[in-house]
Parts: structure tokens; sequence; C-alpha cells
């Protein structure tokens, strides 16, 4: 298994209700793959550098954890499917 760290950038809009089953739902997903949910940082609002999908403010979100890598494609295929993620990246730790 492989360490990762996601950072999200979600639309400013989304409530904070919202936010928390996102999260909750990449966290199901992890485990389901036999992976290790790790440390989230709080949402953060933060003004974007530039403007994405017409939202000059984005909600950050950190996630660390751990997956095969091999499940690593079909996370981002999900995270490409949600609307209210603006970005995301994940990085190897």
């Amino acid at each position: 298994m492989r360490k990762y760290e996601i950072v999200f950038i979600f639309h400013p809009d989304l409530e904070e209700d919202r936010l928390k089953k996102r999260i909750e739902d990449v966290e199901k997903y992890i485990v389901s793959q036999k992976g290790k949910t790790g440390k989230i940082k709080d949402a953060i609002r933060e003004k974007l550098p530039y403007p994405i999908k017409k939202s000059s403010e984005g909600l950050y979100v950190i996630f660390d954890f751990e997956m095969p890598p091999t499940a690593i494609d079909e996370l981002r295929k999900k995270f490409l499917k949600d609307e209210n993620i603006l970005r995301y990246t994940v990085i190897k730790k």
C-alpha cells in the first residue's frame, strides 16, 4: 500500500452537510479497497488564483490516506463525475 494525499477544491456554495457526505463517500471507497484513512484537515475557504468553473473562491480540503495503487484510477474517475469538485490532485507521499 502507498501513502497518498488528496487536495480538493470544492465549490464554495456547497453546504457543510453535503461536503461532509462527499468526504465520507471518499473514506468509504478507500476502506472498501482495503485502504486506511488518515488525517483530514477541515475545509478552508480561500480565494482562487484564477476563476475555475466561474468560481473565484473554493473550499480546500486536504485528506491523507493509504491505498493500493491499482485503486487510484477508479477514485479519480469518481472525482471527475462530481460537479461540486472544482479541482483535485492526488499526491504520492
